[in-house]
């Protein structure tokens, strides 16, 4: 009878074994072996990648979508490093309608490839009505030939002569059915320096850039990412973000390393809710980001020679958007002013335990309302500590 229950208890544990895919890294482009990987963990419902130890070229973007309950680590250090960029000029203007572009190295691309084109200005409008400049077009290669390429669909406008054509991928990219994932233990090197003209949209050349469906005017429009966990990661060397995620849902960042990037170190983007960033360290990044988040945790991290502080703000005009979120007990180091600030539009957040020294104030700015100014130990050598707008709680005063 007992061996009979020690089986029953048994075949669970059974049935619920992950699969375990162990990779080593190998001469040229290591993408397509991961890619495969990420498709048996899809096929399977679940499992582990496990890295063992050296550097990855990645030459392609990785996809995380359609990934559920899996895991993507590495053993000993491991570092996935982008190889150069695939780029190249156009030779003659191009007019709106064609669907050819001629090209110094049109040999660097190849059919399927998603590329930006840049030497344009489309004109749009922002959430809020403001005009809005978008210097780019997204576009894809139909076919290769000697001196040009030709694209799948008409340009939407004029191309100028030596306009920058370029491949633009982030290294880790997810856009849907995303849940219950983490990344751990990885070296993310986007490798700036190889990638000599940097993409204009800012949703390429990123570490990890996890994106859930959504609009501007409707707010989420599908099941939003969830449960994605980044843990004791390294990301450095992006012309953009850091880390990002947009309409995500119960996501965590945590005691990882962003250096060196051009926009934010992290982002909690459109229509992120119940998102962490805890225990982290930004080295000259633009700065640590809410925009249209809510609900959010921020902290325990370190922001140490970054151009800027931990920004709370509003894209998206819609309602319940950037509200209640803890900014708790984060330390700045040579950042300037303002350390915290909370836009219009940000209302019933709390700051509280947040220590840094600045050369002149405000070391926080809050033009909300609702929100809760507690005690903080930021130092001000000339100027206030504090600028705040009315209909903001300050239960104690600020030390300066």
């Amino acid at each position: 009878m007992k061996l009979h229950l020690a089986l029953l208890c048994l075949l669970p544990l059974l049935a619920a074994a992950r699969p375990v895919i162990v990779l080593a890294p190998g001469d040229g482009d290591s993408a397509p072996a991961i890619k495969t990987a990420l498709a048996t963990l899809r096929q399977e419902k679940g499992g582990d990648l496990i890295l063992t130890e050296g550097t990855y070229w990645i030459g392609a973007q990785l996809s995380l979508d359609g990934l559920a309950d899996a895991r993507i680590v590495g053993q000993g250090e491991v570092t996935l490093r982008l190889m150069p960029q695939r780029w190249t000029r156009t030779t003659r203007e191009a007019k709106q309608g064609d669907t050819e572009l001629f090209l110094q190295q049109s040999e660097v691309f190849a059919p399927g490839l998603a590329i930006e084109i840049q030497g344009t200005t489309r004109e749009t409008l922002t959430p809020d009505g403001k005009p809005h400049r978008i210097p780019y077009l997204n576009h894809t290669v139909r076919e290769v030939l000697p001196d040009r390429i030709v694209l799948t669909k008409p340009l939407a406008s004029d191309i100028a002569a030596d306009a920058p054509v370029l491949h633009p991928m982030n290294l880790f990219d997810g856009r849907r059915d995303i849940r219950n994932v983490t990344i751990q233990g990885l070296v993310l090197d986007l490798d700036r320096e190889a990638w000599p003209v940097a993409p204009l949209n800012h949703s390429q050349h990123s570490g990890i850039f996890l994106h859930g469906p959504y609009s501007y005017e409707k707010g989420p429009v599908g099941p939003p990412l969830e449960g994605i966990r980044i843990i004791g990661c390294t990301v450095r060397n992006a012309h953009h973000r850091g880390i990002a995620f947009y309409c995500a849902s119960d996501c965590t960042v945590y005691g990882c390393h962003l250096e060196n990037t051009g926009a934010e170190g992290i982002d909690f983007d459109h229509f992120v809710s119940r998102c962490a960033a805890v225990g982290n360290t930004l080295v000259n990044c633009q700065n640590l980001e809410l925009n249209d988040a809510s609900d959010c945790l921020v902290a325990g991290n370190l922001l140490r020679d970054c151009r800027a502080g931990i920004l709370v703000w509003q894209w998206c005009q819609l309602p319940g958007l950037n509200e209640r979120n803890l900014i708790l007990g984060n330390r700045f180091e040579n950042c300037p002013p303002p350390l915290v600030a909370l836009r219009q539009g940000a209302d019933g957040n709390t700051v509280l335990g947040n220590a840094g020294t600045v050369d002149r104030g405000p070391a926080v700015v809050v033009a909300g309302t609702g929100n809760l100014i507690g005690e903080n130990l930021f130092q001000v050598g000339q100027g206030p500590v504090l600028q705040v707008a009315p209909d903001n709680l300050q239960p104690g005063p600020m030390d300066k």
